[in-house]
């Protein structure tokens, strides 16, 4: 049995995102979690014992490293090294590969794929089965070309060969910046398994060969709300391959609706709500927690200063305090939101309600979002920041939706 890590995304080095001015002491945690997270990783496979680690591209947010963070993944790598684990590290389109960036010599243990072309590494397990790695590393910020006709075949030296490829999934465009594939090319190379990176949401991709993106290990933003970890991988001949993710972040992103139609009193508000984030958070006592919360059926007694108060900023200002202070400094409430009152919606004469859903219905769709949105997804520093699921999509297009209306001058009344 063939037992290893698949790591990809860790961007261990990216400051989280949306929260705000938070105090100084949830910023020290988060920025240790960075660090903390890595380590974690590196104990997982001493604990399990396993054959080797795969990090597959955006280790590193950024491909300008500072010597602080490179000593402290090379003293890691070496805990590595001394349980005789070997590491196999491909670079991606954040932390593409400059040899002259890096400081310190790679500890022995560690396989580097230096270039973008393809190349292939034999190691030697405990159990002396020979294993092949093909891969390659992005040395620029993009790759237009489809790598997988660079991969060998199947190794017939080898006992398992498994191929790392960070890349996209091909959406049929021409405007694919990361190393674009097709799955039924992976089928062709007769690997016993493929380790993807770059899509930071977890997904088994194919079942044969099994292939697998990990997901980012630990959320830096409100759109990672997915992230499960890292992936621990078991192969066995013919048997159908195992896979789980094993969380190894402290840090989690939530989303929750509170209903407010026990409240009757603005005065009881503020103590109901803090109340029940509170009681919602018990069962993740040792982790930070970073909340957004949207309020549903705001009676009517108080729902005109409620509303103004989040509109304002003034409720999230108070509760962040209130709450991250009764939690022990764990809970972080960075959002506030309501839902939207109901409403009729009066068009002006010629404008035909139908045309405007019909419009919005296709941007839902994820081919046509993407073929539209293609321009932003080849700037680096906005493609992470675009919708990636059909949620956020449609929190978009709802967006656009309301800006339409004002800018047409459209009214709403609200519903007897």
């Amino acid at each position: 049995m063939l037992k290893f890590i698949h790591v990809a995304d860790m961007h261990m080095d990216r400051s989280f995102e949306g929260l705000g001015k938070i105090p100084q002491a949830l910023s020290a945690k988060l920025n240790q979690e960075n660090q903390t997270m890595f380590a974690r990783i590196i104990d997982y496979a001493i604990l399990e014992q396993v054959d080797f680690i795969l990090f597959v591209g955006d280790t590193f947010h950024q491909p300008q490293i500072s010597i602080q963070t490179q000593t402290f993944f090379i003293d890691q790598l070496k805990r590595a090294a001394e349980q005789n684990i070997p590491v196999i590290f491909s670079l991606g389109n954040h932390d593409y590969y400059q040899k002259e960036r890096y400081w310190f010599a790679f500890p022995a243990n560690v396989y580097l794929f230096e270039e973008e072309t393809v190349q292939t590494f034999y190691i030697e397990t405990k159990k002396q089965e020979t294993i092949a790695l093909s891969g390659f590393s992005y040395t620029h910020r993009w790759i237009n070309e489809m790598k997988v006709s660079e991969f060998p075949r199947r190794s017939s030296k080898a006992d398992y060969h498994i191929g790392l490829y960070h890349g996209q999934i091909k959406t049929g465009n021409d405007g694919n910046k990361y190393a674009p594939l097709v799955l039924s090319d992976l089928k062709l190379k007769g690997y016993d398994y493929w380790a993807l990176g770059h899509i930071h949401q977890p997904t088994e991709v194919l079942s044969q060969p099994l292939t697998l993106y990990p997901g980012a290990p630990m959320g830096h933003t409100k759109k990672e709300t997915t992230a499960k970890g890292i992936l621990l991988i078991q192969l066995t001949g013919g048997i159908r391959p195992f896979y789980r993710w094993e969380n190894v972040s402290n840090v989690e992103w939530h989303q929750e609706t509170l209903d407010l139609a026990f409240a009757f009193e603005t005065q009881e508000l503020l103590e109901e709500i803090t109340k029940q984030i509170i009681s919602k958070n018990v069962k993740t006592p040792n982790k930070i927690i970073l909340l957004s919360v949207t309020f549903q059926n705001i009676t009517e007694k108080s729902s005109d200063e409620f509303r103004q108060k989040i509109t304002n900023g003034e409720l999230l200002e108070y509760l962040q305090q209130r709450i991250f202070q009764l939690s022990e400094e764990r809970i972080w409430l960075y959002e506030l939101d309501q839902e939207a009152k109901n409403e009729t919606i009066q068009l002006p004469l010629g404008v035909q309600k139908e045309l405007i859903d019909q419009l919005s219905a296709r941007y839902v769709s994820e081919a046509f979002f993407e073929k539209r949105m293609q321009p932003l997804y080849q700037q680096n520093l906005l493609a992470d920041r675009l919708p990636t699921t059909k949620k956020e999509r449609e929190a978009l297009v709802m967006r656009s939706k309301q800006k339409v209306f004002r800018d047409l001058g459209i009214k709403r009344e609200e519903k007897p």
